[in-house]
């Protein structure tokens, strides 16, 4: 993979070829790398004004919910948002595997999809957002990219110098169909644009 950069009425546009994920950059690319959270390469990542939304592979199994709740056991996340889960959110007090099982119950309606879980990110420069306000944008977002009616978890994480939120769902929905993933990271930038008037 790589990042091809290209200049075009002062916006810096990058597109990363392998995988077929637009960027839309207005700062400059020396700039771009504290934005960045380790581990992960630019042509990774959607960049719209001071904000960054990342959605990360699909996955067999549900993980990021155990990755989510272990940052809340260790008081480096907070849990924003519970939504669409049904009954269990009746509950007092709900596990990792409750969210996991019923997340699981409802991609098991669709076996042609070996990959359900949808992870995502929206991570602001440094504190210009705050916990509620990211999780407002993030469940805006959610809605405008077709899991708004979906069980999903938004996760607040405060480890890092950039204040961030994750998102965890299912891209089955609740009648078996797959959700909409055509062109989703050009689509996810151009939504966040939108949510935030850029």
């Amino acid at each position: 993979s790589y990042c091809c950069i290209r200049l075009f009425c002062n916006q810096v546009y990058a597109t990363g070829i392998f995988y077929n994920r637009i960027l839309n950059i207005p700062l400059s690319v020396t700039g771009l790398s504290r934005y960045l959270l380790p581990g992960y390469f630019l042509s990774e990542y959607l960049i719209s004004g001071s904000m960054i939304a990342h959605i990360f592979p699909p996955a067999a199994s549900f993980g990021a919910v155990r990755y989510n709740t272990n940052k809340i056991e260790k008081d480096k996340g907070e849990l924003m948002k519970v939504s669409g889960f049904g009954p269990l959110q009746c509950l007092w007090e709900l596990k990792p595997e409750d969210y996991k099982n019923y997340l699981q119950m409802v991609s098991a309606l669709n076996k042609a999809v070996s990959l359900p879980q949808f992870h995502a990110v929206i991570s602001a420069e440094g504190r210009t957002y705050d916990k509620e306000a990211l999780t407002e944008i993030a469940v805006q977002w959610l809605s405008t990219m077709g899991y708004g009616e979906q069980p999903y978890l938004i996760v607040f994480h405060k480890d890092t110098r950039h204040n961030h939120v994750h998102m965890v769902t299912t891209r089955i929905d609740k009648h078996g169909k797959k959700i909409n993933s055509g062109f989703e990271h050009i689509r996810a930038v151009n939504n966040l644009n939108r949510i935030l008037g850029i």
